[in-house]
């Protein structure tokens, strides 16, 4: 999908760079993150903006729901510090 939006921007002022991640997969994230390195010499800003939650409350919900949002949520800015 946003390689798609990239190939449509091609002649636009700017750029779009796609890079697929699955920011509860740590391999994923490192490799995305090599890939920035690489390709723009490393990180100025980085605004993550992926985020999910389950529709369940905090007592009653389940463990893996709640260990899942987590790792969605907050756990890829480790990687950032």
């Amino acid at each position: 999908m946003f390689q798609t939006l990239a190939d449509s921007l091609k002649d636009a002022k700017g750029s779009l760079t796609a890079i697929k991640c699955d920011v509860s997969k740590d391999d994923e994230i490192l490799s995305m993150f090599g890939e920035i390195k690489k390709q723009f010499g490393g990180v100025d800003v980085c605004i993550n903006n992926a985020g999910l939650s389950h529709n369940a409350p905090l007592l009653s919900g389940t463990t893996d729901d709640w260990r899942h949002m987590f790792e969605v949520n907050i756990y890829v800015t480790r990687f950032l510090l």
